[in-house]
């Protein structure tokens, strides 16, 4: 997802990316915790593993919100500091 975001941080704004991001990770962090609500525990029996396969199911999509919220924020915040410090661009990209 890095080469997409970097091709639209001009377009979007390297600021706007960077809250985009963190409320996509927000988004998917709280969908994490939904998972564990996923299938009627209550009817599952010991043999029926239909819930675990929507828990796992539902958390390889929300992983992959997750690492796009990252892409976003990851990208956005290294355009800023290469910007910002030009000079000592390579020792604030270390602290990065």
């Amino acid at each position: 997802m890095a080469p997409i975001v970097g091709q639209n941080l001009q377009r979007i704004g390297r600021k706007n990316m960077i809250l985009a991001g963190y409320m996509v990770c927000i988004c998917a962090t709280v969908g994490f915790g939904v998972c564990s609500n996923i299938g009627p525990k209550q009817l599952r029996k010991e043999d029926d593993d239909s819930g675990s396969k929507a828990f796992f199911a539902f958390s390889i999509v929300i992983r992959f919100f997750q690492g796009i919220g990252d892409s976003m924020v990851a990208t956005s915040a290294y355009s800023i500091v290469s910007i910002e410090f030009p000079h000592n661009r390579e020792v604030y990209i270390g602290y990065c």
